[in-house]
């Protein structure tokens, strides 16, 4: 099975790769229509398919790339990881929660509602989500002691925020209960007087 989603993942890249450039170009244009026009092209419904399910099938055997000696595998959660989520699906957050890597998202998202205030963000690439995926409850470790006002948020896709913690000040760690919250990818803000200092993807699977 692995080696069939490995070819089919290779046979589509050169496309991908081809309108993904084009898409590119256009954005630099400020040509949207033919951006959008080109990203859609990109998106394979039976390959989101695959990579959901196959990330969900190796969280269900609670996978642990650290400890995998199948190159295989590796090799198909890393190429899932480092997809656009445009046209890769939910699962490229999954698989870089499963590897603990930050991928910068090459092309920009195209949404002109919900625009982020720019000013209103300071991003500090802080904490670790422990676990991620997670079922039932998530711990924050952070590098430094949480400051006096500091919040936790988890918003979910229509960027609505779900819940709500404040931070005990000079802690180290903060666990939050997400047993009420569904399977799916969200985003969680930590926040100090009204600023965002760190964005992180959180991913419940249950």
């Amino acid at each position: 099975m692995t080696n069939i989603f490995l070819s089919i993942i290779f046979l589509f890249l050169p496309l991908a790769r081809m309108f993904e450039a084009v898409a590119k170009e256009a954005i630099n244009n400020n040509n949207s229509s033919l951006a959008f026009q080109k990203l859609s092209a990109m998106i394979n419904q039976n390959t989101i398919d695959e990579n959901n399910n196959y990330m969900v099938m190796l969280v269900a055997l609670n996978y642990d790339a650290s400890l995998d000696a199948d190159s295989d595998t590796i090799v198909v959660v890393n190429n899932i990881a480092n997809q656009h989520p445009f046209y890769g699906g939910e699962a490229v957050y999954i698989a870089r929660a499963m590897l603990h890597v930050t991928v910068e998202d090459v092309l920009p998202p195209l949404r002109r509602k919900n625009k982020a205030n720019l000013k209103n963000i300071q991003i500090e690439n802080a904490i670790k989500l422990i676990p991620n995926p997670a079922k039932y409850e998530v711990q924050i470790v952070s590098k430094t002691k949480f400051d006096t006002g500091t919040f936790v948020e988890i918003v979910n896709t229509l960027g609505s925020i779900i819940l709500k913690k404040k931070i005990n000040t000079g802690d180290f760690n903060f666990s939050i209960d997400i047993s009420s919250l569904q399977s799916g990818v969200y985003t969680l803000k930590i926040t100090k007087q009204g600023l965002v200092k760190t964005i992180e993807k959180l991913v419940i699977l249950k």
